[in-house]
């Protein structure tokens, strides 16, 4: 009877340890196939492009500039105190945008970009120190002007009521993105014929796009040349006249807008 029981006592164990064989090789089967995912996954955040092919192509759009930025400042001389220079530089300044803007130059073309309020100094060779003896005031305000033929009579109107300084005339696309979009829309048509160009050569099955870059290109303003600040100058030196536009509209030419774009496709 003892020896009966001690027997199947004796397999009881070993089909319990035959059990715990199993289950430790299934949990390491499942630990390896854990690491194999995990090592795909890792492949494919490190190497994203993995079964990606990028396109690239540029468009092109082209404009006159059709705008002037013209920078009209007011200096006001030394005057006994800085409550007179203030009050003389503001009557000033005041008259110059009211003039500009009886011209046809609105509220929102018209910006204060600098103001200076500064002493003005002697030197007292008796005490061998500069002293304070005034003060002297600059501001200046950039206008956009819509109608370029209206440049040269803008500045003669302004100079004739107190602005005594003239410059940065630059000219300029006002509203670039619009020709920013003509320019991206022709670069993304190039850039899907491309990628079909490149299926039919390759033989590869491009899917849906994952990814878009853009790269754009819009040139400066172009400033004025020497003929048009000369005008210019002749306008405060001299307050002549001139009908004609500060630059003549044939000699502003046509600005150039890139927009390159980058389009990433599946591999199917």
């Amino acid at each position: 009877m003892m020896e009966q029981s001690a027997c199947d006592c004796k397999k009881g164990c070993c089909s319990c340890h035959g059990k715990m064989k199993h289950l430790g090789i299934f949990i390491l089967l499942l630990a390896v196939f854990a690491l194999c995912i995990i090592s795909l996954l890792r492949d494919r955040i490190v190497n994203p492009n993995l079964d990606q092919v990028t396109i690239t192509a540029e468009g092109r759009a082209f404009a006159k500039p059709d705008i002037a930025q013209v920078v009209l400042g007011v200096t006001t001389p030394r005057k006994a105190t800085a409550a007179e220079a203030l009050k003389d530089n503001s009557t000033k300044v005041n008259a110059v945008i009211a003039k500009i803007k009886a011209a046809g130059v609105e509220d929102k073309d018209i910006k204060t970009t600098s103001f200076s309020l500064s002493p003005s100094y002697d030197y007292i060779q008796a005490s061998g120190r500069n002293e304070i003896k005034g003060y002297e005031v600059n501001q200046s305000v950039t206008i956009k002007i819509r109608n370029l033929d209206k440049i040269g009579s803008i500045i003669e109107q302004a100079t004739s009521v107190g602005a005594n300084q003239v410059g940065g005339i630059n000219f300029t696309i006002d509203d670039q993105e619009n020709i920013k979009a003509i320019a991206r829309a022709e670069a993304v048509t190039k850039a899907k014929a491309k990628a079909k160009e490149m299926e039919k050569l390759t033989g590869i099955d491009l899917g849906k796009i994952v990814s878009v870059y853009e790269d754009a290109y819009v040139p400066g303003p172009v400033y004025a040349n020497d003929y048009a600040m000369k005008t210019a100058e002749s306008f405060v030196g001299m307050g002549g006249s001139v009908a004609a536009p500060i630059v003549p509209e044939t000699q502003l030419g046509e600005n150039e807008v890139k927009v390159s774009v980058t389009l990433v496709y599946r591999v199917r």
